[in-house]
């Protein structure tokens, strides 16, 4: 039985992941909190856990672990939003990544790496985005991915890297779960330099790693850059129109402006405090929702041999 070692599984896509992976391989897991695993993963006879903090694993030796495996697929991050520091950011997702590949090279069987990483890589460029273009993200998240990214693209290993849309769907937290919770408290964003926004259901993108993981290890070619998204965009004056369709009509939103003048003066405040002292800065706490990354690849479904299957404009609110 194949072996694959899976992080962040104490988290909403990790277990879901690997509760579809157990029945075919052998899971060693990584994860922040084993009482947040489900019991049927838990008591499962493919599945060992480690409990680890990717916060305070800085080398191999903090790892501890002894198993050979055949793949490693790196899930765990700080998330975009998180209210945490630069270095915070760059030690859970970069430094992280760099222990996990330096891991991996010293396997005396190299595994496959597959690493989750984002869209938001490619920062927010006023032209078309396509797989291959320059990742120009500034956010302390984007930063810590492109850093992450450069670990696995400089290995000698094997690897994909997964350029994932703003995930939604039951469990998540992305951008479309903070705005429905502004809209079921009467609160109405107002954006005047709105882009559109890249999403992706969260079955669409299990789907995905699933048939990679399957690829893999079946000995078949992989791609190096993966980018998954649905066709469609969204902005947010559109989840406004959804949110009154599916939750019915408010009869009065507060309306909050986000004037850019504003946003500009707070970045610069920012700025200016991180140069004071770098473990008090903070991200503006709706930096997710200011900035914004449009780009759709189809031949990366192609090359995983599935098809994207959700809408977000079909969907059932309820479970977003």
């Amino acid at each position: 039985m194949k072996q694959i070692l899976l992080t962040g599984v104490s988290g909403v896509i990790g277990s879901k992941l690997c509760l579809r992976l157990l029945p075919k391989y052998k899971i060693i897991a990584i994860g922040k909190q084993y009482s947040n695993i489900p019991s049927e993963i838990r008591h499962h006879q493919n599945f060992k856990f480690y409990e680890r903090d990717f916060e305070n694993v800085h080398s191999v030796q903090d790892l501890q672990i002894s198993e050979s495996v055949d793949l490693v697929l790196h899930l765990a991050a700080a998330v975009s939003g998180s209210k945490i520091t630069y270095q915070q950011f760059e030690q859970i997702n970069a430094i992280s990544t760099k222990v996990l590949v330096t891991w991996a090279n010293s396997l005396a069987k190299k595994p496959i790496f597959g690493l989750m990483s984002s869209v938001s890589v490619y920062g927010n460029p006023s032209g078309k985005i396509v797989p291959s273009s320059d990742r120009l993200g500034e956010s302390f998240y984007a930063k810590s991915k492109i850093l992450a990214e450069d670990a696995v693209i400089s290995s000698q290993l094997r690897y994909s890297i997964f350029r994932i849309a703003s995930v939604y769907g039951e469990g998540t937290k992305s951008f479309i779960t903070k705005t429905k919770a502004l809209f079921q408290k009467g609160i109405r964003l107002h954006l005047w330099e709105e882009k559109e926004k890249s999403i992706l259901h969260i079955e669409d993108l299990l789907a995905a790693l699933v048939f990679w993981c399957h690829k893999s290890l079946g000995g078949e070619t992989v791609r190096p850059i993966y980018v998954l998204s649905e066709p469609e965009p969204i902005r947010i004056v559109e989840l406004y129109e959804l949110f009154q369709e599916w939750k019915g009509k408010r009869s009065f939103l507060i309306p909050v402006p986000l004037f850019p003048f504003l946003v500009r003066l707070w970045e610069k405040w920012h700025t200016w405090r991180r140069k004071q002292n770098p473990h008090l800065s903070r991200e503006f706490p709706l930096a997710g929702l200011l900035k914004a990354v449009w780009i759709y690849d189809e031949e990366s479904w192609k090359d995983l041999g599935i098809k994207q299957q959700r809408s977000l404009r079909k969907a059932n609110i309820h479970s977003q």
